[in-house]
């Protein structure tokens, strides 16, 4: 049986430099950047909602010169502790 490799797209979290998959809405909007030929003035459009980091759940915003190709699956999101009231 041959196994498929998993891969995705997304950036290195600028807080903890951890891989960070790009969101759906992301993904979208950099298919449309690439395909249209958008001018640099535009290039912040793509990521106009920061992306939030599964490891650290900081966000930042990123331009499409930061998005690569990552290997392997993308990593779950960290669950945040719940303040105990």
């Amino acid at each position: 049986m041959i196994e498929a490799k998993l891969s995705y797209r997304g950036v290195l979290c600028i807080h903890c430099h951890q891989p960070t998959p790009l969101s759906s809405l992301a993904e979208h909007k950099e298919r449309e950047f690439e395909q249209h030929g958008q001018s640099e003035s535009d290039e912040f459009s793509i990521f106009a909602k920061p992306l939030r980091c599964r490891t650290c759940n900081r966000e930042a915003i990123y331009t499409p010169q930061d998005v690569r190709e990552f290997d392997g699956p993308p990593r779950k999101r960290t669950l945040r502790e719940r303040a105990v009231a």
